[in-house]
């Protein structure tokens, strides 16, 4: 599994100088994309590297294959706080289909990995999903 830079635009385009176009920047919300997590994908792995000054604002987790072992889970958050973003009750890995966590948003106020902790139960055989992270920066744009 591929780790995802959450890469946001920290400089405003030198044609839109005092146009409010950084205000904008700074205002919009960003959706990336995670690779492919399968349900025997190492747990812990880091799934998205935010850069400081970024509020996640939610989570879509898109179930594509669904997990079969007995009592399977998975997760998002950081180190220490495994389901920060996502917990394991907050969707069903057992069904394909899509779900979307709102939680609190979360200001990452330095360089964050983010992890998903991966459970494919007992006997699991099969489960793939992905998660979309929605974002924003807040990061002091330069001019």
């Amino acid at each position: 599994m591929a780790t995802v830079r959450v890469t946001p635009v920290r400089k405003s385009p030198a044609i839109a100088e005092g146009m409010g176009v950084t205000e904008f920047l700074n205002d919009s919300v960003e959706l990336c994309k995670s690779a492919t997590i399968n349900y025997n994908d190492t747990t812990g792995e880091v799934v998205f590297s935010v850069p400081a000054n970024t509020e996640v604002l939610g989570v879509i987790i898109a179930v594509t294959t669904a997990f079969n072992g007995t009592i399977p889970s998975v997760s998002l958050g950081i180190s220490g706080t495994t389901g920060q973003l996502v917990g394991t009750n907050d969707f069903d890995c057992t069904t394909i289909g899509q779900y979307a966590v709102w939680n609190k948003p979360v200001t990452y106020t330095s360089d964050t990995s983010l992890i998903a902790t991966i459970v494919a139960g007992g006997g699991g055989t099969t489960g793939a999903l992905n998660f979309q992270l929605v974002y924003r920066s807040r990061t002091t744009f330069l001019a």
